[in-house]
């Protein structure tokens, strides 16, 4: 992209900033679960041999962050082997299944509210992390790790949306934990609360540097662009942008 483009680029995305100052999150948001029916949700993971006896998940009443209650998703960690189980420490999950897949290929985040109740400091590297299963790809899903995880306090979680998945026919959400990320005997209950797709209203732009893209391939999803560097993601990722660079 010659300098000339690129100070174009920089102008309009200015220009959009002021157009957009009403908005101080440069965001819009869709109503995605606000848990206030939680029957959707279910314990477990059909892929494993996993007996369910260490987890569960039900409607949380006492902890909340709007409405009237939220969806709390209950770990016991039990390393202790159990007759027919193939393995003693499992991969607790709670998961939603959509009726029908949605395309959430125009939206950028998904947010939600997280209350993490226990009395451990969830100082380890890997906590908790979300998923969403694809069509075609029940098994495979996009997971992020959520961090860090603060205990005891209600905290916004936003997961960009720049993992390779198809984002067009998204079939599900999911949390889970791995019993090895804990010791034996832990417990710790997670409140989730109002989970809502978010767009950005405010352009945001890519690195004017010629870093390279792999045009006509699968490694960059329809909608995205190819960026060296991006405060908000990692360099070496693809994001969406509502300016990206061109060679």
């Amino acid at each position: 992209m010659s300098s000339r483009g690129c100070l174009s680029a920089v102008l309009a995305a200015l220009l959009a900033s002021v157009l957009h100052a009403a908005d101080p999150s440069g965001l819009e948001y869709v109503p995605l679960d606000d848990f206030e029916d939680v029957s959707a949700w279910s314990p477990g993971d059909p892929e494993t041999d996993l007996p369910r006896k260490d987890w569960a998940v039900a409607a949380g009443r006492e902890v909340l962050h709007e409405g009237d209650q939220s969806i709390a998703f209950m770990i016991r960690v039990n390393w202790t082997p159990r007759p027919g189980e193939k393995y003693a420490q499992g991969w607790p999950m709670m998961r939603r299944t959509f009726s029908e897949p949605q395309d959430w290929s125009q939206y950028d985040y998904v947010e939600f509210w997280l209350y993490a109740k226990t009395d451990l400091s969830l100082n380890q590297s890997t906590v908790l992390r979300v998923g969403f299963p694809w069509k075609d790809m029940e098994v495979r899903q996009a997971w992020h790790t959520i961090e860090p995880v603060e205990p005891n306090r209600w905290q916004r979680v936003r997961v960009p949306l720049v993992m390779e998945a198809d984002w067009e026919h998204v079939t599900g959400v999911s949390f889970y934990v791995a019993e090895g990320w804990y010791r034996d005997g832990d417990t710790v209950d997670f409140y989730v609360d109002e989970m809502r797709l978010a767009r950005r209203t405010v352009p945001v732009i890519s690195s004017c540097s010629a870093a390279r893209r792999e045009r006509g391939t699968s490694r960059e999803p329809a909608g995205y662009s190819w960026c060296s560097s991006q405060p908000s993601f990692p360099c070496g990722r693809f994001c969406r942008s509502s300016l990206p660079c061109r060679r």
